[in-house]
């Protein structure tokens, strides 16, 4: 997962530069409890959100926040509800 969180921060859509994607990747892995993610039949319409779902499972996760449509159009997913960060900040702040 922190190596597409550099991978993605890089990207043309987020403009990170080649050494703030590395900053950003070493700051959250500083910060995260790495796991292995679980083995999972394939889900998701891009296969490779499967590692995502797999992660979430692995660390049971309340929820996976995103940005990515083939991830939100599942809505929910092994009991994990997938939203838009919006929708998180929103629930953050109801308590």
């Amino acid at each position: 997962m922190l190596d597409e969180l550099e991978r993605v921060l890089h990207d043309r859509k987020f403009g990170y530069s080649r050494e703030g994607a590395l900053l950003a990747r070493e700051s959250y892995g500083a910060l995260a409890t790495l796991v292995r993610p679980t083995s999972i039949e394939p889900t998701a319409r891009d296969h490779d959100d499967d590692l995502v779902l797999g992660t979430a499972i692995a660390s049971d996760a309340d929820a996976i926040v995103t940005r990515d449509r083939d991830l939100l159009d599942l809505g929910t997913a092994f009991g994990i509800q997938i939203m838009r960060p919006a929708a998180f900040l929103a629930r953050l702040e109801q308590g």
